[in-house]
């Protein structure tokens, strides 16, 4: 057997080698010994249970809330505790016994059996999710059962050992134990030494020729030694660490919500998977620790504003609607109460859009259009129209080079002659019917003109696409009710983005209209932005093909634009 003294379960391997033949039967403790949960503290299992006794009294027309029920089942598994002592026993109590007195708390005799086992199942769905191995424990543990050693596992636990055995299968140990013993099927706990006694007489084994392995000090050591049971303290210093912040966090934020934000940004046990990859990969810790929170948490508050306000259908704007969708996906099928309207990924850009918006070219369209070194030709490109139809009527105008930089364009009366013109005017009409008939036509399959109210979500930051929509689609009968949610709304341009009757913006985590004092979002706009970039190009525009159906159309993969941006997202 592999001995390693440099972590927990090395400890144990020497502690093993050297014992293990002084013993017939090796025994372990299951929670944080043989499995970990990756939340804390770990009654948090239980909210899924709770959740679904919300909807079954909500069937009843019964009003809980989710907290209301854990207080009670903590009552309740206290009162079945005491009865059992009163009785005798030691104050253990089966999980199935506790699910049906929680439901009859409120229900009295009329809870049903497929009640109480959907309550079960939730909560052992729950463990599922959340249990995981430490480690190189199964490795270990393999190893021992190569010895030839009886292997069991005891349990001061609600949850049956059918349960447990389940658990531990999930978390890759297979059918490696012999036996099973959990205090709530047999009503004996390890605290008291008679589970112990227990497992020796099934066993038929004498104290000396067992060891027991599990970490807590009295009820995994003390106890069992006192009964002539060898036995070890599996102890992880950095977990219990862990575990404790975690408390005290939890703490902190019953006063304080951004103390539970830190908890929750910091969930990851030290020995999980994720926590170990971020240890020596940066980005991946970037990931983990600041996107990957920032982006759920915006997520799941778009969830619940959607899933409570009618809304019909959530689109998420190409490109930074990619990570974002994926993220509404998983956390969707989550949501218990109210179902989550469907999610579609929409090729919408500023640059695709915005033409349809455009009736007459204005301040808003030269100050979008001429942000960054202000030329004709980069105006027409802003607005899809060809600049090379422009050449002569722009000459008439005094513009002889669509290149020239054009120092004060709001200001400058060669600009305004030419979008006089009519030929300027006739082609923007024409070019502008098109693209607002292929648009309309794109967003009718993406489901938005079906729709009562409709919700477009992105990570910011003034929203102009959603201006453009409605600017472009308002006037018609069938444009919805349209919420934009948007991580961060900025005060950026002086053509600032407006709001209409049908149309409203909301800053989940920064909103310039009301969130002066919070200006520290607003200094990481393009790391947000890099993240949850899809890996195409950029939408330009729009085509028919003969099915009848709307396709975008992606900048080349070759252009200049997306050349950069592919060597500033690696820089980052």
């Amino acid at each position: 057997m592999k001995t390693n003294s440099d972590d927990p379960v090395g400890r144990l391997h020497a502690y093993l080698a050297a014992h293990a033949d002084h013993s017939d039967c090796i025994s372990f403790d299951v929670f944080d010994t043989l499995v970990r949960r990756r939340i804390a503290p770990p009654a948090q299992v239980k909210v899924p249970a709770a959740k679904t006794l919300v909807e079954i009294l909500s069937a009843h027309r019964i009003e809980e809330t989710v907290q209301g029920c854990l207080e009670t089942r903590q009552i309740v598994s206290r009162y079945l505790r005491k009865t059992e002592v009163g009785k005798g026993s030691d104050p253990e109590c089966p999980i199935r016994r506790i699910i049906t007195a929680w439901l009859q708390h409120y229900l009295a005799e009329t809870v049903s059996e497929p009640e109480i086992d959907s309550v079960l199942q939730a909560e052992l769905e729950a463990e599922l999710s959340v249990c995981y191995p430490p480690a190189g424990f199964r490795r270990l543990v393999n190893e021992v059962k190569l010895l030839g050693k009886r292997l069991i596992f005891i349990s001061d636990m609600y949850l049956s050992a059918a349960d447990i055995s389940r658990i531990l299968e999930h978390c890759g140990y297979g059918a490696v134990f012999d036996a099973g013993y959990v205090s709530g099927d047999i009503g004996l706990s390890k605290k008291t030494g008679r589970l112990f006694r227990h497992v020796l007489d099934k066993e038929s084994v004498v104290p000396q020729r067992l060891i027991h392995i599990g970490d807590d000090p009295m009820a995994d050591v003390r106890i069992p030694q006192r009964l002539g049971i060898r036995s070890y303290r599996f102890h992880d210093s950095a977990y219990e660490i862990w575990g404790t912040r975690h408390r005290r966090l939890q703490k902190l934020g019953r006063s304080t919500p951004s103390w539970e934000g830190a908890r929750w940004v910091d969930m990851s046990p030290p020995d999980c998977e994720q926590t170990q990859v971020a240890a020596s990969d940066g980005v991946y810790a970037i990931g983990l620790h600041i996107l990957g929170p920032v982006l759920t948490n915006f997520i799941h508050q778009v969830i619940e504003r959607v899933a409570e306000d009618g809304t019909n259908v959530v689109l998420f704007p190409a490109r930074e609607g990619f990570i974002l969708l994926t993220i509404y996906n998983r956390l969707a099928s989550c949501f218990r109460k109210h179902a989550a309207p469907p999610g579609m990924y929409a090729c919408l850009s500023r640059q695709s859009t915005f033409l349809a918006s455009v009736s007459r070219v204005g301040e808003r369209e030269i100050v979008r259009g001429l942000h960054t070194r202000p030329t004709l030709r980069k105006l027409l490109n802003k607005l899809s129209l060809d600049p090379g139809r422009f050449e002569t009527v722009a000459a008439k105008c005094g513009i002889d080079n669509l290149d020239e930089m054009i120092a004060q364009p709001l200001q400058d009366g060669r600009l305004r002659r030419f979008f006089s013109t009519d030929e300027f005017s006739k082609i923007l009409s024409d070019t502008r019917a098109r693209c607002r008939e292929l648009l309309y036509d794109y967003l009718r399959q993406c489901g938005l003109f079906t729709a009562e109210r409709a919700a477009l979500v992105d990570v910011g930051w003034t929203g102009t696409i959603q201006e453009s929509l409605a600017m472009a689609f308002q006037h018609r009968p069938d444009w919805p009710f349209l919420n934009g949610y948007y991580m961060g709304l900025l005060n950026r341009s002086k053509a600032q983005a407006r709001e209409s009757e049908k149309s409203r913006f909301h800053g989940i985590f920064y909103d310039y209209r009301y969130s002066r004092d919070r200006t520290g979002f607003t200094r990481f706009t393009e790391l947000f932005e890099n993240a949850a970039r899809a890996p195409h190009p950029t939408t330009m525009g729009y085509r028919r093909t003969r099915d009848g159906k709307v396709h975008p159309v992606l900048d080349s993969p070759s252009s200049v634009f997306y050349t950069a941006e592919l060597k500033n997202r690696s820089l980052l």
